[in-house]
């Protein structure tokens, strides 16, 4: 059985209230599943991880959130700098605090919105591994990149100034075409193909993951691809039953 890795990037979308209702509702629907199914021994193998907005991360520490196993905790984003004078701003030491495992970095809508580069996402990862937590990295090209031929040349250039000296055993890179964020998923094939690429430039030593309109449509056909080791999942994510759908997908 090929071992999964699944993180839900909830973004902008789900208060705490509403963080409540979901782990509730998927606990439950978890309960009725394992029940009823061979599906915990599915669950229990691949690695599910939910990353909620920043100001939910806290109240999984509270009996308010239902402990579901192999289930972690992750971050959307993370400060380029340490404790100090930087309003706004939230340092890898304080998500470790709150039993965060994994943190986002350099997200398409980060680079886009935020004006983020390369060498600011190289200084967060750093940070994040620092702190002894585990940073996903997003890599992807636009869609006139893709047209014009330019895909590898663009990712290559990301992950290489974005990690520079550090250890690819302590990260892992997600494959985000900016053109499939929230529209529609990459073509099986190529994403498989791309995902290989990059396991060539980080001599295959880290999980690489696809991003961009994953679903419970489309995973099964993405999850058996050779080279794509999990996924980073956007708008499948903000429904229990779906995600939980998702994260029990079974490929030999």
């Amino acid at each position: 059985m090929k071992k999964l890795f699944f993180m839900a990037n909830w973004k902008c979308n789900i208060n705490t209230a509403k963080t409540i209702e979901f782990m509730k509702e998927f606990d439950k629907l978890y309960k009725e599943l394992v029940k009823n199914t061979d599906k915990e021994l599915i669950f229990n193998n691949n690695e599910i991880v939910i990353a909620p907005s920043l100001v939910s991360l806290g109240v999984f520490k509270s009996p308010l959130i239902p402990k579901i196993p192999n289930l972690e905790l992750g971050a959307q984003n993370v400060s380029a700098y340490g404790y100090g004078p930087y309003t706004g701003e939230v340092c890898a030491e304080m998500l470790h605090a709150l039993d965060v495992k994994y943190v986002i970095v350099g997200h398409c809508e980060r680079r886009k919105h935020c004006k983020e580069d390369d060498e600011l996402v190289y200084k967060k990862v750093k940070n994040v591994i620092n702190a002894n937590m585990i940073p996903i990295i997003c890599v992807g090209e636009s869609e006139e990149e893709n047209k014009t031929e330019k895909t590898k040349q663009i990712i290559e250039k990301q992950i290489l100034n974005a990690i520079k000296d550090l250890d690819y055993e302590k990260l892992i890179i997600s494959y985000e075409p900016t053109w499939a964020v929230g529209s529609h998923a990459a073509i099986p094939d190529q994403a498989n193909e791309i995902c290989k690429f990059i396991k060539k430039i980080t001599s295959n030593k880290c999980k690489v993951l696809y991003g961009g309109s994953v679903n419970i449509k489309n995973v099964d056909k993405l999850a058996s691809q050779e080279y794509i080791d999990g996924f980073l999942i956007g708008t499948a994510s903000l429904n229990p039953k779906e995600f939980l759908e998702i994260t029990t997908c079974e490929i030999d």
